[in-house]
Parts: C-alpha cells; structure tokens; sequence
C-alpha cells in the first residue's frame, strides 16, 4: 500500500481541487497574455496600414 492509499479521501480531494485551481490560475493568465498580445498585434497592423495608406 502507497502513502497515498493511506490519506483520507476528503484530504485527496483537497489536494486535488487546490491543483485544479492552480491549472484554472495559469490558464487565465494564459488567456490574458493571448488577449494583450491580440491587442498590441492588431495595433500594430492599424499603424502598418495607416502607414502604407500615407505612403
């Protein structure tokens, strides 16, 4: 028998829902770091295009 045959249920369930969340953490900032670099990439096409409508 394992050490984690051993724990109780509930205090492997814990464990399990505080790592769920720490994976639900990086995805937001995952999806945060997406969602700014969209941002920035879509200004940065504005200026090209503005730019080339000047040229």
């Amino acid at each position: 028998m394992t050490t984690t045959d051993k724990q109780p249920l509930a205090t492997r369930l814990a464990a399990a829902e505080k790592e769920k969340q720490a994976v639900l953490e990086q995805v937001k900032a995952l999806s945060a770091d997406k969602q700014s670099l969209t941002i920035r990439l879509a200004a940065a096409e504005k200026a090209q295009q503005a730019a080339l409508d000047r040229g």
